[in-house]
């Protein structure tokens, strides 16, 4: 990966250092850790486009924009108490990006276009 390339993908996440980088079939899963020490799993096209995303463990208090998508934390103010997320994943669901936000009893789907909530 060209270092500017890294530069980029760390600026997905700001704040954030990237800890691992391998290639994907769709570019690049990258490994970050955001400055609280939570870690996020990003995969991105050759030219930078986030195309899936997870944060296994909290807090979840850092930022993912993918362009043209509604943000993380609009996502996790869909939930009445944010605290309650165990997870979170990106993808895309019936030609979609969705949010997917898991919660201990259930998963909340969140248009990520749209910030509706598909539960």
């Amino acid at each position: 990966m060209p270092p500017a390339f890294s530069e980029r993908a760390a600026g997905l996440v700001p704040g954030a250092r990237v800890t691992s980088v391998e290639p994907s079939s769709r570019g690049w899963q990258i490994d970050l850790e955001a400055s609280s020490g939570a870690l996020v799993r990003l995969e991105v096209t050759v030219n930078g486009r986030i195309v899936e995303g997870e944060g296994r463990e909290g807090p979840f208090d850092y930022a993912v924009t993918p362009p043209g998508l509604i943000s993380l934390s609009r996502a996790l103010e869909t939930v009445d108490d944010s605290s309650r997320v165990e997870t979170w994943s990106l993808s895309r669901m019936d030609a979609r990006m969705v949010w997917s936000l898991g919660l201990a009893s259930e998963t909340l789907e969140v248009d990520a276009a749209t910030g509706e909530s598909r539960n």
